[in-house]
C-alpha cells in the first residue's frame, strides 16, 4: 500500500510537471496492482482531463467516486468536469457533451457519505447547482441546512477549518451572502 501510494503521489508529481507520458505509465503501473485504488482512478481522472479527453476523465473520477464515496475532492474534479463550457466537454470526435443531472446525483451521493466541514461544503455546493437550475427554493433549503451543518460541534471546533477537504465556501458569511441573492 506504501509502495503504491509513493508511486501515486509520483504520477501526480510528473502530471504537474506535464510529463504525461510518465505519469500514464506510473499509472498503469499502480493500476495493474489496485484496480480498486480509488486514489489512482482519481489521478487517472487527471491525467484523462490533461490529454483533453473529458469523456474518459469523467469515467475515471465516476469510478473513483464508486469506490470511495467519501473523497470530496475527487467529487470537486468531477463538478468541475461536468461544469467545463460544452466546448471544453467536446472529445477528440468534435461531439459535445453535457453532464446534465449528473451533478444532483453525485452530490446526494457524496452528501450521504460525508459529515462536517465536508457535509457543509457539500451542501453549499449543492445549494448553489440548485440555484443554477433555477430551483429558488431548494437553494434556499441547502443553504439553510449548511448553516446548520457549520453549528454542530464537529464543525465548530478550532481545526475545522483546516479539516475541511471540500474547499473555500462553506464560510457563514459566504452562506448568508448567497441567501442574500436569493
Amino acid at each position: 500500500q506504501d509502495t503504491s501510494r509513493t508511486e501515486i503521489a509520483l504520477a501526480q508529481l510528473l502530471l504537474d510537471s506535464n510529463r504525461l507520458d510518465e505519469a500514464e505509465a506510473q499509472i498503469q503501473k499502480v493500476l495493474a496492482r489496485q484496480p480498486f485504488d480509488a486514489l489512482v482512478h482519481r489521478v487517472q481522472g487527471d491525467y484523462w482531463r490533461l490529454r483533453g479527453q473529458p469523456r474518459s476523465a469523467v469515467a475515471s473520477y465516476e469510478r473513483a467516486l464508486e469506490l470511495d464515496p467519501t473523497q470530496v475532492d475527487t467529487y470537486v474534479a468531477l463538478r468541475n468536469q461536468l461544469r467545463a463550457p460544452a466546448a471544453s466537454l467536446a472529445d477528440g470526435d468534435g461531439e459535445a457533451w453535457v453532464g446534465g443531472d449528473t451533478i444532483n446525483k453525485l452530490l446526494e451521493a457524496t452528501l450521504a457519505r460525508n459529515t462536517g466541514s465536508a457535509a457543509a461544503s457539500l451542501t453549499v455546493d449543492l445549494g448553489e447547482q440548485r440555484q443554477r437550475m433555477g430551483d429558488t427554493r431548494g437553494a434556499i433549503a441547502a443553504f439553510q441546512e449548511a448553516l446548520l451543518t457549520l453549528n454542530t460541534p464537529e464543525t465548530t471546533a478550532p481545526a475545522a477549518s483546516a479539516r475541511s477537504e471540500a474547499g473555500q465556501n462553506n464560510s457563514r458569511a459566504f452562506i448568508y451572502a448567497r441567501l442574500a441573492v436569493l
